[in-house]
């Protein structure tokens, strides 16, 4: 199976350290792992320095997320991707658009500890686009 985790944020936050540790744990067990992240961040120095790590493309964001979602689609289809990680509701509502758009996968948001779901319009969205 092949997976995607889609993280935006520059920081090297526990969200990140999450997601990476994922994506180290994965690949033994067979999956095929793909890291998009925000080029230039904290989190790509970091992945890219762990020869364990999955493969890591740096993208630079900031585009509205529809736009993000077109580029997300095109990886999806490149790479055969099956499901995607993702941590916000930005991040849910990029992927899931980009999901549907390549008819394709499914989203897996990822909710930290001690923190509320909410479910808003975002959310709502998102979950009419692909099952999330």
């Amino acid at each position: 199976m092949r997976v995607l985790f889609y993280h935006t944020a520059s920081e090297w936050s526990g969200a990140a350290r999450a997601f990476a540790a994922a994506a180290r744990a994965l690949p033994p067990r067979g999956y095929q792992v793909t890291f998009v992240c925000r080029a230039g961040s904290e989190v790509e120095r970091r992945l890219a320095s762990d020869a364990t790590a999955a493969e890591v493309i740096p993208v630079h964001m900031g585009a509205p997320w529809v736009h993000e979602s077109l580029r997300l689609r095109q990886y999806l289809l490149d790479h055969y991707v099956e499901v995607v990680f993702v941590h916000t509701a930005r991040e849910q509502l990029t992927a899931s658009l980009a999901v549907r758009l390549a008819e394709r996968g499914a989203v897996v948001r990822r909710i930290g500890i001690g923190r509320h779901f909410g479910y808003g319009a975002r959310e709502r969205v998102a979950d009419r686009l692909a099952a999330t």
